[in-house]
């Protein structure tokens, strides 16, 4: 199978920012610039391939500028590495002031994807063939970022292991959170009975002390009145 060069699956996007694009800060919301980045990623891979492709990860995003209702926003993504079957892209997203005219780089993103034949299992891609030097270091360097990704992917396999997929506080399915969840609630509930019984308890104590107060009060008051009635009868 022919390499192909980079160009051959190079795509270029540009796109103006609109009112319902920015968030809170009034800057290109990020949600929709990754959005934009998987589309222009996947055209990229198609073209490079001829086949139907299928996202497998995407490896990185770097936000490094804001993006602003004043600027434009150009896309550039194309091929730089290639597997099997496998196929890294990269993207450069480029703002540009339209009023100034300044340009920089707003994001970098690197994405894998499949290709796929017509019965949905992996088929063979061209490799690559880089031609400028931005296009020589990202190709370069792939080899390092392939084994970065295999790595992070197993390592998201060993904790997809101990996942649960389990609704909290369902004991039917995955017995033991349910079952961390009714320790919680258990103790919860003894900790308050215990509060309620050393309150009762304070309440107890607080009235045998009044009705001793006031017992001793009513043995004064007698004893007050037995002196007087002994004056008077004097």
């Amino acid at each position: 199978m022919q390499a192909k060069p980079c160009r051959e699956s190079r795509v270029i996007k540009t796109n103006r920012v609109f009112p319902n694009d920015v968030n809170d800060h009034n800057t290109l919301f990020g949600g929709k610039l990754m959005s934009d980045i998987d589309m222009t990623a996947s055209i990229s891979a198609t073209r490079h391939s001829r086949a139907s492709v299928v996202t497998a990860s995407t490896d990185s995003v770097a936000f490094l500028a804001p993006v602003s209702p004043s600027d434009s926003v150009c896309l550039e993504s194309f091929v730089t590495w290639t597997g099997r079957s496998s196929m890294e892209v990269f993207v450069k997203v480029t703002a540009e002031d339209l009023r100034s005219g300044d340009r920089r780089i707003a994001a970098t993103a690197f994405l894998t994807f499949v290709a796929i034949d017509d019965a949905g299992m992996p088929t063979p891609v061209p490799q690559v063939l880089p031609e400028s030097d931005e296009e020589l270091q990202l190709n370069k360097s792939g080899d390092e970022r392939a084994e970065t990704r295999r790595a992070h992917r197993r390592q998201s396999q060993k904790m997809a292991e101990y996942l649960t997929t389990s609704r909290p506080g369902d004991r039917s399915v995955g017995g033991d959170v349910g079952e961390q969840l009714v320790d919680t609630t258990t103790c919860a509930l003894h900790d308050a009975t215990s509060r309620r019984n050393v309150n009762a308890s304070r309440l107890d104590r607080r009235e045998s002390e009044l009705r001793n107060f006031a017992g001793r009060e009513d043995i004064a008051s007698a004893h007050t009145a037995h002196g007087s009635l002994r004056t008077a009868d004097g």
